[in-house]
């Protein structure tokens, strides 16, 4: 009985751990430039990808994301006018069928910051190539 009773607690244990939990709440200590600061302070770093960058940056302000552009695009509220600066935005880069593939974050005046094979850096959601390929945003901050 005392076996079952370790064993069941061990699982339980272990269940627990396996359970993610994303924080869609902004920390009351973040000001309304940090996660747009952090994003800056990577820009030509070449050591992410898009969603390792994006998960990064938000992991130092508090928010916890999946790792995937993919798994990252469920998380929050879908935005679909009045972009905001920390807004994730989703495109699709490997085929216009709509799979999301890459990720950035708005930083206001139609701009973004992402990481991609040049490394971080800040385009255009105004530029031919980004504005076919947008797919939506979704906003996890409040």
């Amino acid at each position: 009985m005392r076996k079952l009773l370790i064993v069941f607690f061990t699982l339980f244990i272990l269940a627990g751990c396996a359970t993610e939990s994303y924080i869609t709440k902004q920390p009351d200590i973040l000001s309304e430039d940090s996660i747009i600061e952090t994003a800056k302070k990577y820009i030509g770093s070449t050591k992410f990808d898009c969603s390792s960058y994006v998960r990064q940056v938000f992991m130092e302000n508090g928010i916890k994301l999946p790792r995937t552009s993919e798994e990252q695009y469920q998380v929050g509220i879908n935005v679909v006018t009045g972009l905001l600066p920390d807004d994730l935005l989703f495109f699709t880069t490997t085929t216009l069928t709509g799979k999301i593939s890459h990720i950035g974050i708005y930083i206001g005046d139609n701009k973004f910051i992402h990481s991609g094979s040049h490394g971080v850096r800040i385009d255009s959601l105004e530029d031919k190539y980004y504005r076919r390929r947008y797919i939506g945003a979704r906003r996890v901050k409040e």
